[in-house]
C-alpha cells in the first residue's frame, strides 16, 4: 500500500458559484486591484466553503478560491494536512476513486454543454 491524495472532491457546487459566469481567468490574478474587486464574487457566495475545502482537498497553489489567495491558503493547507492524513490506499482503490473523479468531470462537461445551450441545467444532459 502507499500514501496519495487522490481527490474525493465533489464539484456539483461549481455551477452555484457566484463566479460560475464570470469564468476563471479573473480569480488567477496577482494584482492586488484587480484581486480585491474580484473577491467581492466570494463574499456573497453560498458555496465559498465548498470552493475553499476542493482547493485544500486538492492543494490548489493558483487563483483565488473560496475568497482566500493562495499564500494564505498554502498556511492553511499545511494545517488542513495535519488536521486530514493521507489514507493509506491500494493501487486498487487508488484506480477507482481516479476513475470515479473523471466520471464525475465528464458529467460535468456535459452539463456545462446543456447549459451552454439551453440558459439552464437539465435533470439528466446525456
Amino acid at each position: 500500500m502507499r500514501r496519495e491524495r487522490v481527490s474525493k472532491a465533489d464539484r456539483s457546487w461549481v455551477e452555484f458559484g457566484a463566479c460560475y459566469r464570470v469564468g476563471p481567468l479573473p480569480f488567477f490574478t496577482d494584482i492586488q486591484g484587480e484581486f480585491e474587486a474580484i473577491a467581492e464574487y466570494c463574499c456573497v457566495c453560498e458555496v465559498a466553503e465548498e470552493c475553499l475545502t476542493y482547493a485544500l482537498e486538492t492543494d490548489t497553489q493558483q487563483g483565488l478560491y473560496g475568497g482566500v489567495p493562495k499564500v494564505r491558503r498554502m498556511k492553511m493547507h499545511r494545517e488542513y494536512n495535519e488536521l486530514h492524513p493521507l489514507p493509506e490506499l491500494s493501487d486498487e482503490e487508488i484506480a477507482q476513486r481516479i476513475a470515479e473523479e473523471e466520471a464525475g468531470v465528464i458529467q460535468q462537461q456535459a452539463v456545462r454543454r446543456a447549459m451552454s445551450r439551453t440558459g439552464r441545467p437539465k435533470a439528466n444532459p446525456r
